[in-house]
C-alpha cells in the first residue's frame, strides 16, 4: 500500500512559490482598489459596479480601466467647464 501524503519536496516548492502567490495577492488588491477608487471619485457608477461584481479578474479588468477610462470623466468635465464658462 502506498502512501501520497504530503512530501519534503512539496513542502519546498509550496514554500518557494508563496512569495509570489502573496506578491501577485497584493498587487491585484492594489490596482483592483485603486481603480475602484478612481471609478468612484469620478462617478462612474457603471464601472464602480463591474470592478465589484468581476473582483476575481480584477487585475485585468481593473488594469484596462485605469488604462485607457481612468481620465474621460476629468477630460469631459474640464471640457464642459470650458464651455460653459465661455458662453
Amino acid at each position: 500500500m502506498h502512501h501520497y501524503g504530503p512530501t519534503l519536496m512539496g513542502a519546498l516548492v509550496s514554500a518557494a512559490l508563496f512569495p509570489f502567490v502573496l506578491l501577485a495577492a497584493v498587487a491585484t488588491a492594489l490596482v483592483l482598489g485603486y481603480a475602484l477608487w478612481c471609478s468612484a471619485r469620478n462617478g462612474q457608477k457603471g464601472w464602480f459596479i463591474a470592478l465589484v461584481i468581476f473582483h476575481g479578474i480584477g487585475f485585468i479588468l481593473g488594469g484596462i480601466y485605469l488604462i485607457w477610462f481612468r481620465d474621460n470623466k476629468r477630460a469631459h468635465h474640464s471640457h464642459t467647464h470650458a464651455d460653459s464658462s465661455a458662453a
